[in-house]
Parts: C-alpha cells; structure tokens; sequence
C-alpha cells in the first residue's frame, strides 16, 4: 500500500499506510505524532496545514472551523484514514454576504469568506484546498467577490490582509 490522495464529491481522503502509534483522541489533543511517510508531510507542508513534520493535527482540525465540516481520523493496521468532508451543494453559510448559496461557484465563494473571516491573513494557496479548486479557480472567485464589493485586500500581497465588507 502506498499513500493516496482522493476527491469525491462530497469528500477529500488522506489514506496513509500503517496506523497511528498512539491512539486517535490522543493525537487529535496533543503533539504526539511520530510522522513516517516525507511524501505525506511533504504534501500537508505545501499545503500549509502543517509547520513541521509530525504536528499538522491541530491544523487539520482548523479544516472544521473553516467550512462548519467534520473531519474525521480513522486508522487500522493496516492504514489510516483522515476525511476533510466537503460544504454540500447549496449548504448555506454563515456569511452576511445576500449570495444565494444554490450554486457551486457560490458555495466555493462561501467557503472562501468563511475562510477569510477564519483567518484574514489567509492565501490564496492556502484557500485551494479548503475550495478544492485549482490557484486561478480561487483567483477567479476572489476577482468576483472584489467585483461585487464583498471583500478587499489591505495591504501588500505579502503582510496584508483581505477584509470582508459588510
């Protein structure tokens, strides 16, 4: 078995070999991870849900105050298994924005102002995988939300913030 990555419609799996050493609600608590795969870490470090190899949990967690969605930490012998479940089509957001939420372009600009209300200094390599959407489908949405006077950049590209306009 290798790690493998798959998108479904209404969820992403990270499935790695091997189980986790100590026992999930520990690892979902506390910083007691002993990584074992550099192509997974390597992966979750470009991603920016991880710092250094080994302590990402805390940072996939954050996947479920981003999108008000589960994630879910399964393991086996055999592998483990961690679901970033996805917003389903016309889920409605917690946004203040008037977009109707019957669309998937308007669910990923959903997901991409909760994002921004989660962390305004967020990226737009860090919104692709909470949209699941390539760099220019996020660049995209964010030219049209600036069109539509929903959110505005303050500051440099780097060291600024995005601002939600109410």
């Amino acid at each position: 078995m290798h790690p493998t990555i798959r998108k479904f419609d209404d969820r992403i799996e990270f499935q790695n070999p091997g189980s986790f050493i100590v026992g999930i609600d520990v690892v979902k608590t506390k910083n007691a991870s002993f990584p074992r795969n550099p192509t997974i870490i390597n992966l979750f470090r470009y991603v920016k849900l991880s710092e250094s190899a080994g302590y990402g949990i805390d940072k996939m967690l954050k996947w479920e105050k981003l999108t008000k969605q589960a994630v879910d930490f399964e393991t086996s012998i055999l592998y483990s298994t961690i679901t970033y479940h996805l917003p389903k089509s016309g889920q409605k957001s917690n946004t203040k924005s008037g977009m109707k939420s019957n669309t998937k372009s308007n669910t990923k600009s959903n997901a991409i102002i909760s994002a921004i209300r989660s962390n305004p200094a967020i990226s737009i390599t860090e919104m692709c995988p909470i949209t699941g959407l390539s760099r220019s489908g996020v660049q995209k949405i964010i030219i049209r939300l600036r069109q539509q006077g929903l959110i505005q950049r303050v500051g440099p590209a780097k060291g600024g913030y995005w601002e939600i306009i109410e």
